[in-house]
């Protein structure tokens, strides 16, 4: 992705009970006293570690309950990455024959090379500015057939260049991928179909891309089951199972043994490994493969394309990227895909969640459900990202299914993976009952046969399936839903048209009629015919028109933000629906003029973060959808430089296209901090300088803090007064001259033009303090990391200290030196340090001090929770010691 988004919930310290021991030892002078910031009742401190590289600046953000998302931001990191050239794919060229490809790849070469050597000149460009970047990277996989491109790994930095390119298209992310981790044979009534159709999936090929397959299994042919495949981790044509889920998947989809059979015992498999022993892979090996799946001997000729490709995986990812691109091409060139809408966490419901390359969409995306028929509180749920469509398609049993595990062996498990063999194998069989039919005719029958749950639209789709009723269809309708999308919440009367191909595809006449349900007031649906005759072999375009009163609808602000229900047609032999849906909502494109960039959009109720709840279309382009309604959003640029750009009461409403741009940081806020001598902090090697800003009339957002720069600039756009912005100043030379320098600038109350801030060597209160170690401690080193503190009004305080990257040996038992702080000048935060001591070969020989803070002309330090708890303080000039008595008493 274009940054790594990290959750940091570590060393929480509830100081009572032990700091009073590591305090044991105190000089002449200190004495207790309650800070007047922290004398509210049950407050409580905690202190979030956060470890960083050297050279990598990061920036945190914190909730009101404390909940701290770390970004870290390095240029000369390595990002995998697609690149997607202008152009057609293989298998979009219409009319091409197998010589016409096979010319047409060759001819791909030179746009390749010229990309190489593209590559090349920008990669030497950017070591000589940044030295650490090594010219190294080159095209790691070339993709013509359904994806035209490569993927490679390139520095952060050459984002931006790359995608000026003019024959490039588009950067996607090469994000990874993991398997998502079930007797339903009869839930979903496949043995019906073998009993009266006498097929269970003769002749049909399913390739399934995974782990691979124990090819070996008793119960998949011991070698016989398993006629094709490639391995693309290790590059090899074994694609043995390593992990156990591709195995797990085939058996449910295909397995013909004495102990387990599978919905289509009698298909073939192809096993394409694309995920690794750990169950994980990258975009790149999956576009490869989905490749494969068309022309699986390599000769040009897609006419022996595969049936059926299961894919029981995804990652981050929306209905545009490059494996939804693949996908939907290998779709429209005739091979039905079946893929897992995702598995999350429960207690976030998943909605607005599908995963990619579940996002496709022509794919037939799978949710998982109970055997008893609810949908599974891990399924993850629609609308489809970034389009606002039906997603699921369906669902499938996924709770406690039983299958094949490596070595001969068996297992249960629960997911959106078992699900979607389910579906992989119903549709061999409705494949293997009509050798003619299309993907989109098997969805239509998967998808109007199914079963009803009750349950919303965007969780279960058109209900779980029911291989009997699928194969008993005589009426195909296309699309099999009707997904209007998002609604213009700025008309009075919103009304939307969609068209649906009916055709009859049995020997009798069908007479159908034509019913919808889910209306409400404010809401109609209409259909031209309703009603109507179709002869065997006969098909009849119907309209759709949907109208809604936006005065009468409530626009939904939880769940999936939608509006849905079934259109049902019914004739003498038959009975099916199609779901119908609309999404009422915000939807917001963010469109951004520089890649390196993580955002956050909020109000008093609803918060938006980058890489949470939105979607990176690409380094430039961001989608989310939200209710309504007026918000802040803060966005930040890095580069040479850090730009803050923040748009305050926006009013966010329909679809909305907001262009962020970097240039609209325009005013310089330069941080010139001098030393107790009156030395410049900038002349001071490993000074560095912190940012905090605190947001307003936010439910969930408390402070945006940038975190250990050193001088590099940084700009910020226009800020009225509500928003208040720290700045502190941070060196130590533990090593050197044993200390610590701690400042802390005055706040701005907004922002409209540069600013300068600078303190005098006269501000600083003094300190000596010592860290003594226990008399057995060997491989001594300590450390001091810089911190910010987060005083979250009126009930606790959260810790953020720099990082323990960079620690220095102590010679003897004992370290004494001196700490330089300011005053405080916010009860909302504050800039700090706190101490670290070890034993580097005894996890358990630690000394831990608080973070130290001002008190009047003192420096104190927090221990305990409040209100038994103690801050002990130390006059200026005495000195405050930690440690030799035991920590772990």
């Amino acid at each position: 992705m274009a940054r790594k988004l990290i959750y940091w919930f570590c060393f929480v310290y509830f100081f009572y009970g032990f700091n009073v021991t590591l305090l044991s030892r105190q000089e002449t002078g200190n004495t207790p006293q309650s800070d007047k910031i922290h004398k509210k009742k049950n407050n409580h401190i905690t202190t979030h570690n956060i470890k960083l590289k050297k050279g990598v600046e990061s920036n945190f953000l914190l909730t009101r309950d404390g909940q701290p998302h770390i970004i870290e931001t390095d240029l000369t990191e390595k990002l995998r990455i697609i690149v997607e050239f202008k152009g057609q794919p293989l298998v979009k060229i219409i009319g091409a024959d197998r010589q016409q490809r096979l010319a047409k790849r060759a001819s791909y070469q030179t746009l390749f090379s010229r990309f190489e050597n593209d590559l090349q000149i920008m990669q030497q460009a950017a070591s000589n500015k940044y030295p650490s970047i090594q010219a190294t990277a080159q095209v790691e996989r070339q993709f013509t057939i359904a994806f035209l491109g490569a993927s490679l790994n390139v520095p952060r930095a050459l984002l931006n260049k790359i995608q000026k390119l003019d024959y490039v298209k588009r950067i996607h992310y090469d994000n990874e991928v993991k398997a998502f981790v079930n007797e339903s044979i009869g839930i979903i009534r496949a043995d019906s179909v073998w009993k009266k159709y006498g097929t269970q999936g003769e002749d049909i090929r399913i390739g399934i891309l995974d782990t691979g397959i124990d090819y070996n299994h008793s119960d998949l042919g011991e070698g016989f089951k398993v006629v094709g495949g490639y391995d693309y981790v290790n590059g090899d044509e074994d694609p043995m199972d390593d992990h156990g889920h591709g195995t797990y998947i085939a058996g449910i989809a295909a397995a013909d043994g004495d102990s387990l059979r599978g919905v289509a015992p009698k298909a073939q498999l192809y096993a394409y490994k694309v995920l690794t022993h750990n169950g994980s892979g990258w975009n790149s090996n999956i576009i490869t493969a989905i490749g494969r799946t068309l022309d699986p001997n390599q000769d040009g000729d897609f006419s022996d394309r595969l049936d059926i490709v299961n894919m029981s995986l995804g990652g981050f990812g929306n209905p545009d990227d490059a494996m939804s691109i693949a996908v939907d091409n290998a779709v429209r060139a005739g091979v039905t895909f079946c893929i897992a809408s995702g598995n999350g966490i429960p207690q976030f419901q998943g909605y607005n969640a599908i995963s990619s390359p579940g996002t496709a969409r022509l794919a037939i995306t799978v949710g998982a459900s109970h055997k008893q028929g609810k949908v599974a509180d891990f399924s993850m749920k629609g609308p489809n990202i970034s389009i606002a469509t039906i997603k699921p398609e369906v669902v499938a049993p996924g709770v406690d299914i039983h299958s094949l595990f490596l070595h001969g062996g068996y297992r249960s498990a629960d997911g959106t993976s078992p699900a979607t063999a389910f579906i992989s194998g119903v549709a061999a069989l409705l494949k293997s009952l009509h050798p003619g039919w299309q993907p989109t005719q098997i969805k239509s029958a998967l998808m109007t046969s199914a079963v009803d749950l009750g349950e919303d639209v965007m969780a279960q789709g058109s209900g779980r399936i029911d291989a009997f009723a699928a194969a008993e269809t005589g009426v195909i309708v296309e699309p099999a839903h009707l997904s209007f999308g998002m609604i213009d919440v700025s008309l009075e009367q919103v009304q939307v048209a969609d068209t649906l191909l009916f055709k009859n595809t049995s020997s009798q006449q069908q007479e159908i009629d034509l019913n919808f349900t889910g209306l409400q007031s404010g809401i109609a649906l209409n259909s031209s015919p309703g009603r109507f005759t179709l002869e065997p072999g006969d098909s009849l375009n119907v309209v759709v028109d949907l109208s809604v009163t936006n005065a009468l609808v409530p626009s939904p602000s939880e769940r999936s933000l939608s509006y849905g229900g079934f259109m049902d047609f019914a004739s003498e032999t038959q009975r099916g629906h199609i779901p119908w849906a609309f999404v009422k909502a915000a939807k917001v494109t963010l469109t951004l003029d520089l890649p390196q960039n993580s955002f956050a959009v909020t109000n008093k109720n609803k918060t938006i973060l980058d890489g949470l709840n939105s979607t990176r279309i690409d380094p430039y382009t961001v989608e989310f959808i939200t209710p309504s309604g007026t918000y802040d959003l803060f966005s930040q640029f890095r580069g040479d430089s850090l730009k803050i750009v923040i748009k305050e009461n926006i009013s966010i409403d329909g679809l909305m296209n907001i262009a962020v741009s970097a240039q609209d940081a325009q005013h310089r806020l330069l941080l010139k901090g001098v030393n107790e001598n009156g030395e410049p902090f900038s002349s001071m090697e490993g000074a560095q300088k912190n940012y905090i800003f605190l947001f307003p009339d936010s439910l969930n957002m408390y402070i945006w803090g940038f975190y250990r720069f050193s001088d590099k600039p940084v700009y910020v756009s226009d800020v009225s007064d509500r928003y208040l912005i720290g700045t502190g100043e941070f060196h130590d030379s533990v090593e050197n001259e044993a200390t610590v320098r701690i400042i802390q600038h005055m706040p701005l109350n907004g922002i409209v033009n540069d600013k300068t801030l600078v303190n005098s060597a006269s501000d600083f209160i003094a300190q000596n303090i010592g860290l003594d170690f226990s008399p057995v401690s060997k491989n001594r080193v300590i450390s001091f990391p810089n911190s910010v503190t987060g005083i979250s009004i009126g009930t606790s305080i959260y810790n953020f200290e720099g990082t323990w990257d960079q620690y220095y040996p102590v010679n003897s038992l004992s370290w004494r030196g001196k700490l330089f702080m300011t005053p405080n000048v916010s009860e909302k935060y504050r800039f700090s340090v706190g101490g670290h001591a070890q034993n580097k070969n005894d996890f358990y020989d630690w000394i831990d001090t608080p973070t130290f803070f001002p008190i009047k002309d003192s420096i104190g330090c927090i221990t305990g929770v409040w209100p038994t708890s103690i801050s002990w303080f130390s006059p200026s000039g005495e000195t405050m010691i930690f440690g030799k008595a035991p920590i772990h008493a």
